[in-house]
């Protein structure tokens, strides 16, 4: 029996699958927890920054209790300043 997965996709219709027993998987960078899943398909090179975004919301919906750091997720991602990407993840509602 196949295990449940969400398929994720960018505007080219690039599709990836994420078995969703590991969608809220967090890796250890320093002291932080961060997405390892947002990691993974940004390394891929196939997503955009929108598109990421738009996967960490799904990621949150999917599994809200995990110790996800978004901020410090994407702060390594963009290389941009804390209060725009605080700003971005708060529009978002991924931060409060």
């Amino acid at each position: 029996m196949e295990p449940e997965t969400i398929q994720v996709s960018n505007q080219e219709g690039i599709s990836c699958f994420i078995p969703v027993k590991f969608i809220g998987k967090e890796t250890h960078v320093g002291d932080k927890f961060l997405s390892y899943q947002v990691l993974r398909l940004k390394q891929t090179g196939l997503f955009s920054m929108e598109e990421l975004y738009r996967i960490a919301l799904l990621i949150e919906s999917k599994d809200p209790n995990s110790l996800i750091d978004w901020t410090e997720t994407f702060m390594l991602l963009e290389k941009d300043s804390r209060p725009h990407i605080s700003r971005k993840l708060r529009a978002l509602q991924l931060v409060q």
